[in-house]
C-alpha cells in the first residue's frame, strides 16, 4: 500500500496533469488527492464471486483486500489534505 499511497498515485497524477495549467502545488496536491479506489471496488465486487467459484488461489481474499486499501487511503488522504494543502500554500492557514 505504500507504493501505492507514495509512489504509484503521485506519479500517475503528475503524468496526467502534465501540460496542464495546473502549477507544481496543485499538482503536488492533486497526486496526493487524486480519487481513487472506485474502480477496484466494482471490479472486485463484480468478479471476485467468479474467481472464488472457478478455484483461483487467492480469490476469495481479493475483495476484502481492495476494500482495506479504500478505506486505508480514503483515511490517510482525508487526515492529511488539510495539512497537507496548507503547506503547499493553496489554503489559508487556521485562523
Amino acid at each position: 500500500m505504500a507504493v501505492l499511497v507514495v509512489l504509484a498515485r503521485p506519479l500517475i497524477a503528475a503524468l496526467a496533469t502534465a501540460g496542464s495549467t495546473l502549477d507544481g502545488p496543485e499538482r503536488a496536491f492533486t497526486g496526493w488527492t487524486a480519487p481513487r479506489g472506485i474502480v477496484a471496488a466494482a471490479t472486485a465486487s463484480a468478479f471476485g464471486g467468479d474467481l472464488v467459484q472457478h478455484g483461483y488461489a487467492g480469490a476469495s481474499r481479493i475483495l476484502p483486500v481492495v476494500f482495506l486499501v479504500v478505506v486505508a487511503t480514503v483515511l490517510t488522504y482525508g487526515l492529511t489534505a488539510v495539512p497537507l494543502a496548507r503547506r503547499l500554500k493553496l489554503s489559508p492557514p487556521p485562523a
